[in-house]
């Protein structure tokens, strides 16, 4: 199934991507996120758990479609070259956080080493949030 959809996001047209509404979308999206974080440190759930795995899975998928559209140029364009290494850096970290590190920790059986990691993750996501302060291509 990976194979599957790696093969859709290779030859499907990802010119939706720069289009509004999907922006509108990643925006409401990263507010969302912001909520979330802050509703976590609130409120003790298990549940927390899957919804961070859904807002990374989206993340990753976003990151990956732009990508996938923009090829080197994500990483040149001198328009967006900062904020796309700050989203890359991010969703990287997220990755990292999320799940390399507990497959880690189930492989090292211990997390008490990374409490301070987590709080730093925590504040990189929070980044997240400047993105939708940027202006819109092209606006003053």
């Amino acid at each position: 199934r990976i194979l599957k959809l790696m093969r859709v996001l290779v030859i499907t047209d990802l010119n939706w991507v720069e289009k509004d509404w999907f922006q509108t979308l990643v925006g409401v999206v990263i507010v969302l996120n912001s909520v979330i974080m802050g509703l976590e440190t609130d409120l003790k759930s298990p549940m927390w758990f899957w919804v961070e795995q859904i807002m990374l899975v989206f993340f990753v998928l976003e990151l990956s479609f732009r990508l996938r559209m923009k090829h080197c140029k994500f990483f040149t364009d001198p328009d967006d070259r900062y904020w796309n290494l700050m989203d890359f850096f991010i969703v990287l970290c997220g990755v990292f956080d999320q799940w390399l590190l507990k497959i880690w920790d189930s492989l090292m059986e211990g997390e008490n080493h990374r409490n301070n990691f987590g709080q730093m993750m925590m504040l990189a996501r929070m980044l997240r949030l400047m993105r939708i302060l940027r202006l819109p291509p092209g606006g003053q």
